[in-house]
């Protein structure tokens, strides 16, 4: 198993949607007030997984800001379903982005200037990863959705990395990789094959003679 801890890196990589337009300046919102409706945008980029790995855990981390009476209570998680989800600019933040079949509720108060850890997210990013075109090292993107039904005041203030960087919304990913295949050839294609693969693979230590005959090669 493998962990990738993952940090918003960049000011125009975390924001909130107020429903016609996303602002990346400032704290980030996510809630409700009155007939607005505030949603979180998260990215975070180089998310070194290789497709078809597992993903054992995804957590998500975040600094919350405000308390009282009026704290929201219920939030759903989704990711961007993209291969490589593009920065927040213009109407593309958030309404023109199809988001991920996988949710994930988030439910509970924050109080102020407290850490909180999301529920196990690893559904939604093993959707992203699972993608044909997902490729190692691309971008992601979380939503924090509002889901407060009715007519109501509640919302919550997250730290942003334009305020206070270190406190910018974090991603711990557990995963295991898939294994790397072994090939079997028969002696007279070893020749042959040895040449092709070493065009590409700098270290031909990986080849070596097979108990049964023919040989291996790890890649």
């Amino acid at each position: 198993m493998t962990v990738l801890s993952l940090q918003v890196s960049s000011g125009s990589d975390d924001g909130t949607f107020d429903g016609s337009s996303c602002g990346t300046a400032g704290s980030t919102t996510v809630g409700k007030f009155l007939t607005t409706v505030f949603d979180a945008l998260t990215r975070f980029l180089l998310v070194t997984i290789p497709q078809a790995s597992v993903i054992n855990s995804a957590v998500m981390e975040v600094f919350a800001l405000t308390s009282g009476t009026n704290n929201l209570t219920l939030r759903e998680v989704r990711g961007h379903a993209d291969d490589n989800a593009p920065a927040f600019t213009g109407g593309d933040c958030y309404t023109g982005r199809t988001q991920t079949v996988a949710a994930v509720p988030w439910i509970g108060v924050w109080p102020a200037s407290s850490v909180q850890l999301s529920p196990d997210l690893a559904a939604i990013v093993q959707e992203i990863i699972d993608r044909p075109g997902w490729v190692s090292g691309n971008a992601m993107v979380i939503f924090i959705n509002n889901d407060e039904p009715g007519f109501v005041a509640r919302f919550d203030n997250i730290e942003s990395f334009d305020i206070a960087p270190a406190l910018a919304a974090k991603l711990t990913i557990d995963y295991t990789a898939p294994a790397l295949p072994v090939v079997v050839v028969a002696d007279d294609q070893c020749e042959d094959l040895q040449e092709a693969v070493s065009q590409t693979l700098p270290d031909p230590s990986g080849f070596v003679k097979s108990p049964s005959g023919g040989h291996l090669w790890d890649l």
